[in-house]
């Protein structure tokens, strides 16, 4: 974990076991959605797959004419 300071950091803000304000519990949850979006890049979205029969949409330019 000490090759990631951000998440380290963010770890030793957890408080102590026993009651937590909600809304502190929510700024350390929006903190950590922050510093995870920081370290870690999403995942390569996937296309979906068309149903059966279906075409994929045909392209057209700017003047509705297709190309």
């Amino acid at each position: 974990m000490s090759e990631q300071p951000l998440i380290q950091g963010l770890f030793e803000k957890l408080p102590s076991p026993g009651p937590w304000a909600q809304s502190a519990r929510q700024h350390w949850l929006d903190a950590a959605k922050v510093i995870f979006d920081l370290v870690y890049e999403p995942e390569a979205k996937t296309p979906q797959a068309l149903p059966s029969g279906s075409e994929p949409p045909s392209e057209q330019s700017g003047n509705g004419a297709q190309d």
